[in-house]
């Protein structure tokens, strides 16, 4: 029994390592792609030789509201960024190397280069330095770039992955306090300026910001949720093969006790009992609530009712303890003519090209389309979520 368990917290850990790595992995992606479109839109509104006062104070203004992600150095740097990186690869760069290598990449505008180092960074596992006294070689060929093939998965099982990406920012009190400043949704008070211009260029790079805070938090609480599906049919399955002697509920301690650095006892039923009533089908209000919410709706017998009472809480940004007295005005969960009705997902048909060969390929996708407010989105703030905290590894006293 013993080995077992060994066996299985080893094999729930590296799921959970996987899931945590891919969310990181997501923001990091975001972070860089944001960083670039501030700076090729400074780069086509604002001249500094003509307009460096305009800077100065745009920067300040900035920085005092998001942090040092948004400091003078570094939007000098995203603005270097958008010259140098080409917009055709720059999906491909932001999911290869973190913020810290950009400063070192600040000279390099060749498309094949770009691609060469965010490669090579993960196959020789080279920080900063390294990467600064290889740059320094010759031009990077398109050959070369040919013969790197990365499959994703190595990245996550190099053991300097993490180093790499510099989740140190998420880990880190001080650090993640900066993500959280760049990160949270938050509403940003106007300000009254007398200069047209620089009032616009506020107004248009905190529009960029509140935009990626909103779709990066949104896409977070969703990979979330699918890993806790995913954890749990994990657990299922293993549950299946449980000994006669051992009970589900002493199954489901070992393994607590075995990642309690991500998931609690508690969370680790939940997602078993979220596989057990879904298993692995396409749950749609996985898009649309926390897991906390989640928690609540799998007392309820019914599954459309969930989905209507889903549907409901994301609509009105009910918080889970809201949720739960709306539930209980109701008995048995019965869903009352005043719920919204849920609305079936809407599939569209999209296309996308890959960026290594001229290949069409033809997804489909499901979306869903709800009404939303803007009281809604900030309520989709993962910084209030400890179970997505605990699951990415961010300290919670990193960020009271």
């Amino acid at each position: 029994m013993k080995n077992y368990i060994s066996t299985n917290v080893y094999q729930i850990e590296s799921a959970i390592k996987f899931r945590k790595f891919s969310a990181l992995e997501s923001i990091n992606s975001g972070m860089l792609q944001l960083f670039w479109q501030i700076g090729d839109y400074l780069n086509f509104n604002l001249d500094l030789n003509t307009h460096i006062s305009i800077f100065e104070k745009l920067s300040l203004h900035l920085e005092k509201t998001f942090g040092l992600y948004l400091s003078k150095e570094n939007v000098l740097l995203m603005q270097n960024f958008a010259k140098r990186c080409p917009s055709s690869i720059l999906k491909d760069v932001s999911y290869g190397i973190s913020w810290k290598y950009i400063p070192v990449l600040k000279d390099v505008s060749s498309e094949y280069s770009w691609l060469y180092y965010s490669q090579i960074i993960h196959l020789q596992s080279l920080n900063p330095q390294q990467l600064s006294n290889l740059i320094g070689e010759n031009l990077v060929f398109k050959e070369e770039v040919d013969r790197i093939v990365l499959n994703p998965d190595d990245k996550f099982s190099n053991i300097h992955y993490e180093e790499i990406m510099d989740y140190e920012a998420f880990y880190n009190p001080m650090r993640a306090q900066q993500i959280r400043r760049l990160l949270e949704p938050k509403r940003v008070p106007s300000i009254e300026l007398n200069n047209v211009l620089l009032k616009e260029m506020i107004d248009e790079i905190e529009s960029m910001i509140f935009n990626f805070q909103i779709e990066y938090n949104h896409l977070i609480h969703t990979m979330a949720n699918n890993s806790f599906q995913y954890i749990g049919l994990q657990l299922k399955n293993r549950i299946n093969n449980l000994e006669q002697n051992t009970s589900i509920e002493d199954f489901i301690k070992e393994i607590a006790n075995g990642v309690k650095d991500s998931l609690d006892e508690r969370t680790l039923l939940a997602c078993l009992k979220f596989a057990q009533e879904y298993k692995d089908e396409f749950v749609p209000f996985t898009q649309l609530i926390r897991f906390e919410h989640i928690k609540i709706l799998l007392n309820i017998p019914s599954k459309q009712s969930r989905s209507y009472y889903a549907q409901h809480a994301f609509e009105l940004g009910l918080n889970p303890q809201q949720l739960l007295d709306l539930i209980e005005k109701n008995e048995n969960g019965t869903v009352y003519s005043g719920l919204a009705t849920f609305e079936k997902p809407v599939t569209k048909n999209k296309r996308a090209s890959s960026t290594k060969k001229n290949v069409e390929i033809n997804i489909e996708t499901t979306e869903i389309e709800p009404k939303i407010d803007l009281q809604n989105h900030l309520n989709c703030n993962i910084f209030n979520d400890a179970d997505i905290l605990k699951h990415l590894g961010i300290k919670l006293e990193a960020i009271n």
